[in-house]
């Protein structure tokens, strides 16, 4: 067994044996897309919010829930932060 005390990734997916993706996390530049019956169902949705998080997928591949987080910055200079 390999022990590491630190890894950096921008995207880790874990699939199933047959590569079918079950869970997803990423970062903003990696967000995933839509997945319904296969399909990215609403293309470009979310892709330009600032967030990043955990999906995750049921047997068929599509996307059943997940955990995104975010935060933006005003033009006063005020953040704001989301789950």
């Amino acid at each position: 067994m390999s022990e590491f005390k630190s890894i950096n990734v921008e995207n880790i997916n874990i699939v199933d044996k047959d590569g079918t993706v079950r869970m997803r996390i990423f970062n903003n530049d990696n967000i995933p897309p839509e997945i319904m019956d296969g399909k990215d169902f609403l293309p470009g949705h979310r892709q330009k919010d600032p967030i990043a998080g955990l999906m995750f997928y049921n047997r068929e591949g599509d996307e059943c829930g997940g955990l995104i987080y975010g935060s933006k910055k005003d033009e006063m200079g005020n953040y704001e932060s989301y789950a």
